[in-house]
């Protein structure tokens, strides 16, 4: 398998001359799932507000803090499901193009968009890969630990439910944990490797994400071929 620097090396190879589009895309996903949030937000703001003015009038305090509680609810259901569907979408989309520049291709702006015509498998993978991960939160103490350590097993189903049109979601994810044995710290510390990339991502208010985001996730995928690879040799 390949080493750390040899495989961000070949991911800004292969990412040269697609940074534009592929920026461009991160770009749209990104003003969509703000555009969904900022209306769910002002929609169920605004029944927020008009429980305090009703408030004003009859200083009725069990009616709004029903009304408060009802809205917050109802706010984190609506937002982590529209989440959900988009960040699917858009994980699709990512990993399709990732793909047509590994094989040498160039990145497609509509290619990134491909998660829309493969909504379910797309939905499903990612659902069935947050809901595990969330249930191995609420475990005691350790839960957030074993969540992140989970996280690193998923990593690549939604790669391999790309692969293999056959297979399901739930197959998806057991393969990637397949794949990810013994290789969960690999990809942690290659993550951690970007730390300064995500800073200067910060303090450029955005903009280096443009670059950043394809670079970080064609190494994931890169990362993601290597592992497939050694994990089908060992099993021959």
């Amino acid at each position: 398998m390949k080493q750390r620097h040899e495989i961000k090396g070949d991911a800004r190879n292969q990412i040269r001359g697609n940074i534009g589009k592929v920026g461009l895309v991160w770009i749209a996903w990104f003003g969509i799932l703000m555009t969904a949030m900022l209306a769910i937000t002002f929609t169920l703001g605004r029944q927020l507000f008009l429980a305090l003015e009703n408030f004003v009038y009859t200083a009725d305090y069990e009616t709004v803090l029903a009304e408060v509680a009802r809205t917050s609810i109802l706010y984190s259901i609506v937002t982590t499901a529209v989440s959900v569907v988009i960040s699917a979408m858009m994980a699709w989309g990512m990993a399709a193009n990732n793909n047509r520049m590994f094989r040498g291709e160039k990145a497609d702006f509509k290619t990134g968009f491909a998660g829309i015509n493969n909504f379910w498998r797309a939905f499903w993978v990612y659902f069935m890969q947050s809901l595990f991960l969330i249930l191995w939160a609420l475990i005691p103490v350790v839960g957030i630990v074993i969540a992140i350590i989970k996280s690193y097993s998923y990593a690549n189903a939604i790669f391999i439910a790309q692969d293999d049109p056959n297979i399901g979601a739930i197959d998806a994810i057991t393969k990637s944990r397949e794949i990810m044995h013994g290789k969960k710290m690999d990809l942690f510390v290659q993550d951690l490797s970007f730390i300064l990339w995500l800073i200067g991502g910060i303090f450029t208010l955005g903009f280096l994400f443009i670059y950043v985001a394809p670079y970080f996730s064609q190494s994931r995928y890169i990362f993601y071929q290597e592992a497939k690879s050694v994990a089908t040799i060992s099993q021959t």
